[in-house]
């Protein structure tokens, strides 16, 4: 632009002193229109525009609605004028955008969805029994942190509460065994304590509340009732026989044939 390109007489050509001498200069390169690329491959749009006369700066851009690797549009916009070399944007499709899956581990049903649907994300619910409370996710697939899309489905898996199991037969046991049994089982224990008339009775489980084989969920309370044996007082006014004795003062020996 503004510079001479052209000169009459050409250079070196004598001339008289006073005449003229005409002078082209160049307003710029000419104009041309952007030929409209949108929709098209990138691959054949950058040779529409080069044959054109532009050069094009290229940037990738997520969009949900244009194929990836199709053009989006251009600046200047195809069908606008504008100077033959000069450089034009293309806004090329990257596909559609993605970001990591929240994570809704422990949260219940109602939550979970609504952190999901938040990021346009489709929740599937599965109910499956476990040991975490009724209605508290416990899984999620895909797992927290994946790359999706918007309008991709997430599972999660909601808790049903803990199985039903049968209870275990504590009666007879020991306070200690039975313990170890119904926790083992799933349960929580409370041993509660009852009066035994009988010594074999003392520190055994006497009944249970359920009744063994009741169906109950796992993490509920199964209650033992533990026998306690008292001996009964001496009678007042007694006194205890003397333990017969050796003249060496020793109690005599029990086994046969040995004094």
């Amino acid at each position: 632009l503004d510079q001479v390109i052209q000169q009459q007489p050409g250079p070196g050509n004598k001339a008289a002193n006073g005449s003229t001498i005409n002078l082209t200069v160049s307003d710029g390169p000419p104009d041309a229109v952007v030929p409209p690329v949108e929709d098209l491959p990138l691959k054949v749009a950058l040779a529409k525009l080069d044959k054109a006369g532009f050069k094009a700066d290229v940037f990738g851009k997520a969009d949900d609605t244009v194929k990836k690797g199709v053009v989006i549009g251009t600046t200047p916009a195809g069908g606008e004028v504008a100077q033959v070399d000069s450089r034009v944007r293309v806004d090329v499709s990257s596909g559609v955008a993605m970001f990591g899956v929240p994570n809704v581990v422990g949260l219940d049903q109602s939550a979970a969805e609504r952190a999901l649907e938040d990021k346009n994300l489709a929740p599937v619910p599965v109910e499956k029994q476990s040991d975490q409370p009724a209605g508290t996710v416990f899984q999620q697939n895909p797992l927290a942190g994946t790359n999706v899309a918007a309008g991709d489905r997430v599972t999660i898996t909601v808790s049903k509460g803990p199985a039903s199991v049968n209870v275990p037969d504590a009666v007879g046991l020991t306070r200690g065994d039975a313990r170890g049994e119904l926790q083992a089982a799933g349960f929580k224990v409370d041993v509660r304590t009852r009066d035994a008339t009988d010594p074999a009775d003392d520190d055994i489980v006497l009944d249970q509340r359920p009744k063994p084989g009741t169906q109950l969920k796992k993490g509920r309370t199964v209650i033992i009732y533990v026998g306690v044996y008292t001996p009964p007082p001496v009678p007042t006014g007694t006194t205890p026989a003397p333990t017969p004795t050796t003249p060496s003062g020793t109690p005599p020996s029990t086994t046969p044939g040995i004094p």
